[in-house]
């Protein structure tokens, strides 16, 4: 569970003001979490996280005048569809291919986004010699807030792929297909290309 300074939903600037600003009043913002975790099902590990999350701030609506705070929640599910390596154990060997699905939901009439879904599989060792990269695909879905004006929903396919020279290195392709792009109604689908660097410590 966290609690955070949501006083920039009055307008406050907080980044400046340490934590002067925290007991103020003007908003706070709280989320906390649950999560289960397995290692037999369906043949592998997997987890489940599930958590729901409150803003204490007025909030201004898109349809005019103000709501007392909000809610939202939020899912995570992980599980191991096939591991290379099943005789190793997870610490040590994490070869195979993972499948998630990611879900979360606020309310529109304050918030742009009003769900979202996410599904995709993840293949550690893909390529022989390559135990150690990691390539994806992932499908999600934004369900846009009407009340804020958006008259289309965007959907987004991904694929990554993670080459690690070295554990704690990796350079990360990716390639991603987003058809209605901000939801807005007239705009070409378009095709975004990036290249990452990521080192972990």
């Amino acid at each position: 569970m966290a609690i955070y300074d949501a006083s920039f939903a009055a307008g406050i600037e907080t980044g400046d003001l340490s934590g002067a600003t925290f007991f103020n009043g003007k908003g706070h913002f709280v989320i906390s979490e649950l999560g289960l975790q397995w290692t037999s099902l369906l043949g592998g590990s997997g987890r489940l996280a599930a958590g729901p999350w409150f803003h204490t701030a007025d909030l201004d609506r898109f349809s005019g005048g103000t709501k007392s705070g909000t809610v939202g929640f939020y899912a995570l599910l992980e599980q191991s569809l096939w591991a290379e390596n099943p005789e190793l154990e997870e610490a040590f060997d994490d070869q195979g291919i993972t499948a998630f699905l990611q879900y979360g939901w606020a309310d529109e009439a304050v918030s742009e986004t009003a769900q979202h879904l996410g599904v995709g599989l993840v293949w550690t060792g893909a390529l022989p010699t390559r135990d150690i990269d990691a390539l994806g695909l992932m499908v999600s879905w934004v369900d846009l807030s009407k009340d804020a004006g958006f008259d289309k929903n965007e959907t987004l396919i991904e694929f990554f792929y993670l080459f690690r020279p070295v554990n704690s290195v990796g350079l990360k392709f990716d390639l991603q297909y987003i058809a209605n792009p901000g939801g807005q109604g007239g705009v070409s689908d378009v095709v975004v290309g990036t290249l990452r660097t990521e080192i972990t410590f």
